[in-house]
Protein backbone atom coordinates (compact mmCIF):
# COMPACT_ATOMS: atom_id res chain seq x y z
CA UNK A 1 0.00 0.00 0.00
CA UNK A 2 1.47 3.36 -0.97
CA UNK A 3 1.59 6.44 1.22
CA UNK A 4 -1.06 8.02 -0.95
CA UNK A 5 -3.38 5.02 -0.48
CA UNK A 6 -2.75 5.04 3.26
CA UNK A 7 -3.63 8.75 3.45
CA UNK A 8 -6.79 8.17 1.39
CA UNK A 9 -7.78 5.24 3.64
CA UNK A 10 -7.16 7.34 6.77
CA UNK A 11 -9.37 10.18 5.43
CA UNK A 12 -12.17 7.73 4.64
CA UNK A 13 -11.86 6.09 8.06
CA UNK A 14 -12.03 9.47 9.79
CA UNK A 15 -15.06 10.45 7.72
CA UNK A 16 -16.84 7.16 8.45
CA UNK A 17 -16.15 7.40 12.18
CA UNK A 18 -17.21 11.05 12.24
CA UNK A 19 -20.49 10.28 10.51
CA UNK A 20 -21.11 7.36 12.84
CA UNK A 21 -20.53 9.60 15.86
CA UNK A 22 -22.79 12.30 14.40
CA UNK A 23 -25.63 9.86 13.82
CA UNK A 24 -25.18 8.32 17.26
CA UNK A 25 -25.32 11.76 18.93
CA UNK A 26 -28.44 12.68 17.01
CA UNK A 27 -30.27 9.60 18.29
CA UNK A 28 -33.21 10.74 20.38
CA UNK A 29 -32.55 11.12 24.09
CA UNK A 30 -34.75 8.99 26.26
CA UNK A 31 -35.38 7.77 29.75
CA UNK A 32 -36.03 4.10 30.42
CA UNK A 33 -36.94 2.04 33.46
CA UNK A 34 -33.99 0.62 35.36
CA UNK A 35 -33.62 -2.05 38.03
CA UNK A 36 -34.02 -1.00 41.66
CA UNK A 37 -30.86 0.20 43.37
CA UNK A 38 -30.63 -0.30 47.12
CA UNK A 39 -34.36 -0.99 47.20
CA UNK A 40 -35.13 2.33 45.48
CA UNK A 41 -36.91 2.60 42.09
CA UNK A 42 -34.79 4.13 39.36
CA UNK A 43 -34.72 5.13 35.70
CA UNK A 44 -31.84 5.59 33.27
CA UNK A 45 -30.95 8.49 31.01
CA UNK A 46 -29.87 6.80 27.77
CA UNK A 47 -27.76 9.77 26.65
CA UNK A 48 -25.46 9.90 29.69
CA UNK A 49 -25.99 6.43 31.12
CA UNK A 50 -26.76 7.92 34.53
CA UNK A 51 -29.15 6.09 36.83
CA UNK A 52 -31.66 8.48 38.45
CA UNK A 53 -33.94 7.99 41.44
CA UNK A 54 -37.65 7.93 40.67
CA UNK A 55 -39.24 11.23 41.65
CA UNK A 56 -42.03 9.84 43.80
CA UNK A 57 -39.97 7.99 46.39
CA UNK A 58 -39.67 10.46 49.23
CA UNK A 59 -42.90 12.46 49.50
CA UNK A 60 -43.44 13.76 53.00
CA UNK A 61 -39.75 13.76 53.99
CA UNK A 62 -37.57 16.80 54.54
CA UNK A 63 -34.96 17.60 51.91
CA UNK A 64 -32.22 16.66 54.39
CA UNK A 65 -33.81 13.24 54.91
CA UNK A 66 -34.20 12.70 51.16
CA UNK A 67 -30.54 13.53 50.54
CA UNK A 68 -29.39 11.32 53.42
CA UNK A 69 -31.46 8.38 52.10
CA UNK A 70 -30.24 8.83 48.53
CA UNK A 71 -26.59 9.25 49.60
CA UNK A 72 -26.83 6.06 51.66
CA UNK A 73 -27.85 4.23 48.46
CA UNK A 74 -24.91 5.75 46.51
CA UNK A 75 -26.74 8.59 44.77
CA UNK A 76 -25.58 12.20 44.38
CA UNK A 77 -27.87 15.22 44.62
CA UNK A 78 -27.90 16.75 41.14
CA UNK A 79 -26.92 20.29 40.24
CA UNK A 80 -28.93 22.45 37.87
CA UNK A 81 -26.49 21.59 35.07
CA UNK A 82 -27.01 17.86 35.72
CA UNK A 83 -30.79 18.24 35.59
CA UNK A 84 -30.65 20.45 32.47
CA UNK A 85 -28.54 17.79 30.73
CA UNK A 86 -31.21 15.22 31.60
CA UNK A 87 -34.35 17.21 30.84
CA UNK A 88 -33.57 19.65 28.03
CA UNK A 89 -33.30 16.89 25.38
CA UNK A 90 -36.63 15.39 26.53
CA UNK A 91 -39.39 16.93 24.43
CA UNK A 92 -42.79 17.76 25.86
CA UNK A 93 -44.40 18.98 22.65
CA UNK A 94 -46.12 15.81 21.45
CA UNK A 95 -47.75 14.37 24.54
CA UNK A 96 -44.66 12.69 26.01
CA UNK A 97 -45.43 13.68 29.62
CA UNK A 98 -47.46 10.54 30.52
CA UNK A 99 -44.59 8.33 29.36
CA UNK A 100 -42.08 10.32 31.38
CA UNK A 101 -44.37 10.14 34.42
CA UNK A 102 -44.60 6.36 34.11
CA UNK A 103 -40.82 6.03 33.96
CA UNK A 104 -39.58 8.91 36.15
CA UNK A 105 -42.33 8.93 38.73
CA UNK A 106 -44.45 11.92 39.65
CA UNK A 107 -46.53 13.20 42.50
CA UNK A 108 -50.24 12.50 42.36
CA UNK A 109 -51.00 16.11 41.47
CA UNK A 110 -49.86 15.94 37.85
CA UNK A 111 -46.32 17.25 38.10
CA UNK A 112 -42.88 15.75 37.60
CA UNK A 113 -40.70 17.77 39.97
CA UNK A 114 -37.53 17.65 41.98
CA UNK A 115 -35.08 19.78 43.92
CA UNK A 116 -31.49 20.38 42.72
CA UNK A 117 -28.66 22.03 44.62
CA UNK A 118 -25.35 23.60 43.57
CA UNK A 119 -24.63 25.68 46.66
CA UNK A 120 -26.48 28.42 48.55
CA UNK A 121 -24.48 31.09 46.73
CA UNK A 122 -25.02 29.66 43.26
CA UNK A 123 -28.20 27.76 42.52
CA UNK A 124 -30.68 25.88 44.57
CA UNK A 125 -34.07 25.32 43.13
CA UNK A 126 -36.32 22.89 41.39
CA UNK A 127 -37.08 21.66 37.91
CA UNK A 128 -40.53 20.53 36.89
CA UNK A 129 -43.16 19.99 34.22
CA UNK A 130 -46.91 19.76 34.68
CA UNK A 131 -49.00 17.38 32.62
CA UNK A 132 -50.00 20.38 30.46
CA UNK A 133 -46.45 21.78 30.05
CA UNK A 134 -44.74 22.08 26.69
CA UNK A 135 -41.27 22.65 28.20
CA UNK A 136 -39.35 21.99 31.40
CA UNK A 137 -39.20 24.81 33.95
CA UNK A 138 -36.23 25.64 36.18
CA UNK A 139 -36.74 27.90 39.20
CA UNK A 140 -33.64 29.06 41.05
CA UNK A 141 -33.69 30.30 44.61
CA UNK A 142 -30.95 31.26 46.99
CA UNK A 143 -32.07 29.16 49.89
CA UNK A 144 -30.75 26.03 51.45
CA UNK A 145 -32.45 22.97 52.77
CA UNK A 146 -35.87 23.38 54.24
CA UNK A 147 -36.52 21.16 57.23
CA UNK A 148 -40.26 20.98 56.64
CA UNK A 149 -41.71 17.89 54.97
CA UNK A 150 -43.25 18.56 51.60
CA UNK A 151 -44.27 17.08 48.28
CA UNK A 152 -41.14 18.17 46.44
CA UNK A 153 -38.67 15.42 45.63
CA UNK A 154 -35.00 15.47 44.62
CA UNK A 155 -33.06 14.94 41.41
CA UNK A 156 -30.35 12.43 42.38
CA UNK A 157 -28.24 10.14 40.21
CA UNK A 158 -25.46 7.57 40.07
CA UNK A 159 -22.89 7.85 37.33
CA UNK A 160 -22.29 4.73 35.29
CA UNK A 161 -20.43 4.04 32.11
CA UNK A 162 -22.72 4.94 29.22
CA UNK A 163 -23.97 1.82 27.49
CA UNK A 164 -24.39 2.33 23.76
CA UNK A 165 -27.83 1.58 22.43
CA UNK A 166 -28.31 -1.05 19.70
CA UNK A 167 -28.86 1.71 17.13
CA UNK A 168 -25.39 3.09 17.91
CA UNK A 169 -23.81 -0.31 17.33
CA UNK A 170 -25.74 -0.70 14.08
CA UNK A 171 -24.56 2.68 12.83
CA UNK A 172 -20.97 1.91 13.77
CA UNK A 173 -21.07 -1.47 12.01
CA UNK A 174 -22.63 0.07 8.90
CA UNK A 175 -19.88 2.70 8.79
CA UNK A 176 -17.15 0.11 9.20
CA UNK A 177 -18.71 -2.11 6.54
CA UNK A 178 -18.85 0.81 4.11
CA UNK A 179 -15.25 1.63 4.88
CA UNK A 180 -14.20 -1.99 4.28
CA UNK A 181 -16.14 -2.17 1.01
CA UNK A 182 -14.55 1.07 -0.15
CA UNK A 183 -11.06 -0.17 0.67
CA UNK A 184 -11.68 -3.54 -1.01
CA UNK A 185 -13.09 -1.88 -4.13
CA UNK A 186 -10.03 0.36 -4.47
CA UNK A 187 -7.53 -2.44 -3.93
CA UNK A 188 -5.64 -2.98 -7.19
CA UNK A 189 -6.01 -6.40 -8.81
CA UNK A 190 -2.91 -8.56 -8.66
CA UNK A 191 -1.94 -10.95 -11.39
Amino acid sequence: MTTRNIARFARRAATALGLTALFAMSAQAAVVNHADVGGLRTFQDTASGRIWLDLDLFSGLTLRDMVASSNAAGFTLATRADVEALLNPLSLTSGEWPGYKAIMGATNRGVINGFYYDSPAVNAGWAFAFDTSTSWTFVDNRWGFDDRPGDLNIWAYQSTAAIPEPETYALMLAGLAALGASARRRKPATA
